[in-house]
């Protein structure tokens, strides 16, 4: 009993505090997604001092998504679909060119750090992490290093890509107006006649049945994809009645980077140093490129500077969801984008499996 009450304190509520506290200092000196970032760091130094990656409750990481996916509901709607059809071409083009960044860094690090190269392919492809590094044996992967390329990919897409962008929407236009323009929706709307308990109770079960949705159906980002499409029905029914608390927001955005930022392990930091050196300057270069094609596609169409930024960011979906929440971007346009390069990718590591079983049938 005694070890069980040390080994949760070690992994839930000591972190938990940290990362809160980190967040309201952040939050205090004006970091932008100051609980979305300072979670992410806090994670990363309480591994580092604990000497070995840290494992929290999955249901933290579960709880946080399920929260994005509401959000992204609330925040959905058809004129979305309607602006990235009339984009369609160019928007699929840069999605292209984001996952053709990706796959060239995956084998340049391969190509001057000895490693496999479908290890490295695996490590470099965008979105679906986690999947990418169950299935990364069954094409004759190392799983440890493809989760140590996702990760830091990931790491570094969360802590720079929404810094970026708040800078960005800061320059655009002030920070007052920012929050003026993500609250306008609570101000303009009729006043809702739901009490706060009964609100947060009807969210908590969206969120419920979304993960139990997930689970069930084996739904892609789990957790996220079920609360979206039962968030879409609570707010398509009920657009009025109910709110998404900020503190819920907050609460999905502490999660998320703590459940990061905990994954941090330094071993294989060490061990891997040669590649990782590699992969850090890459990933830089990649993030660089992709906030390039976002502001190129801002330059074509009338999708907004910091909307395109974390649309074509590579990877942390319900990351760059929440970031365009709290920013006063259109969350919704992200979400779309997001999910078509999810469809692309999941094509495109298909035909890559099929490609690999095909070439081992002629070996034979």
């Amino acid at each position: 009993m005694f070890n069980y009450t040390t080994q949760w304190i070690h992994q839930t509520i000591g972190p938990l505090v940290t990362a809160i506290i980190v967040c309201l200092i952040f939050a205090k000196i004006g970091i932008p997604v100051a609980w979305l970032i300072g979670s992410l760091i806090a994670g990363i130094g309480y591994a580092l001092v604990a000497g070995t990656p840290i494992k929290p409750p999955p249901i933290l990481l579960t709880i946080g998504k399920a929260i994005i996916g509401i959000v992204a509901a609330a925040r959905f709607s058809p004129d979305n679909l309607m602006i990235v059809a009339t984009y369609i071409l160019p928007l699929i083009l840069a999605l292209g060119i984001t996952g053709s960044l990706s796959m060239l860094n995956g084998y340049l690090i391969a190509r001057w750090s000895g490693i496999k190269l479908i290890t490295c392919l695996l490590g470099a492809i965008p979105g679906t992490a986690s999947a990418n590094v169950a299935i990364s044996s069954e094409f004759g992967a190392e799983p440890p290093i493809v989760a140590v390329l996702q990760y830091l990919r990931v790491l570094l897409v969360v802590l720079i890509v929404p810094t970026v962008a708040g800078i960005i929407a800061g320059l655009i236009v002030p920070e007052s107006q920012v929050l003026a323009e993500v609250n306008i929706a609570n101000t303009s709307a009729p006043i809702s006649t739901v009490s706060m308990i009964w609100n947060l109770v009807i969210l908590g079960l969206c969120c419920i049945l979304g993960i139990w949705t997930g689970n069930t159906f084996n739904l892609p980002t789990q957790g996220f994809l079920g609360s979206f499409l039962w968030g879409l029905f609570l707010f398509g029914f009920f657009p009025d009645e109910y709110r998404v608390p900020r503190p819920l927001i907050l609460l999905a955005l502490l999660f998320i980077g703590l459940s990061a930022g905990l994954k941090f392990n330094w071993q294989h930091i060490v061990v891997l140093r040669r590649a990782l050196i590699l992969e850090i300057v890459l990933v830089l270069l990649l993030i660089s490129g992709c906030i390039g094609i976002g502001y190129g596609i801002h330059s074509i169409t009338n999708i907004g500077l910091v909307t395109a930024i974390l649309a074509f960011a590579p990877g942390g979906m319900e990351a760059m969801i929440a970031t365009s929440n709290q920013l006063g971007g259109d969350t919704g346009i992200v979400l779309t984008i997001k999910f078509i390069n999810q469809l692309l990718i999941i094509f495109s590591v298909n035909y890559l499996r099929s490609f690999l079983q095909y070439y081992k049938t002629r070996e034979k």
